[in-house]
């Protein structure tokens, strides 16, 4: 049964770690604070999950205590003498929950857009992209020219962009 539990919240948080993190960012601004603010998170997420808590509402569960962190964040600037209404915070707020939920949004029109792609398209992403490769290294990795690789690569994405803004229009 710990097992389970174990299996089942850290392949949640790593599902939605970035979303959490984007989230904490988004409303402490400095990434060094925003870094330990995610630890935190992470530490009291990991003493207070369930194998009961649903999947599904993991992320907003999660959000809901980077946000009270978030808020304990403001209560000791405001003791550093930085001090924020707390209506600019909660509006802080509200934007980046809108944001959060569009990038899942975006995340996931992303994958239903790469799955469309050839696998001549996906290889030369997943080379540029994932691996790191300068389009000279691809370009004599896949034996292509320079400026063929190029203009694959700007069309690829061109049509990744106008699928995804078609599936989030949807």
């Amino acid at each position: 049964m710990k097992q389970d539990k174990e299996k089942q919240f850290f392949r949640l948080f790593m599902q939605h770690q970035r979303s959490i993190f984007c989230y904490i960012l988004m409303n402490v601004r400095n990434a060094d604070d925003a870094r330990d603010v995610m630890q935190e998170a992470a530490v009291i997420m990991w003493q207070k999950y369930t194998i009961q808590d649903q999947e599904e509402r993991f992320l907003y569960w999660s959000l809901a205590i980077a946000r009270n962190l978030i808020k304990q964040y403001y209560q000791k600037l405001k003791r550093d003498h930085l001090i924020f209404c707390d209506e600019l915070l909660s509006e802080i707020e509200d934007r980046s929950r809108s944001q959060i939920e569009s990038y899942e949004d975006y995340v996931a029109a992303l994958r239903k857009c790469l799955a469309r792609l050839n696998a001549r398209q996906r290889q030369l992403l997943s080379l540029k992209y994932e691996r790191g490769m300068k389009v000279k290294e691809i370009s004599r990795h896949v034996q292509r020219s320079t400026e063929a690789i190029y203009k694959i690569i700007a069309r690829t994405q061109a049509a990744l962009q106008r699928c995804i803004l078609k599936s989030m229009a949807e």
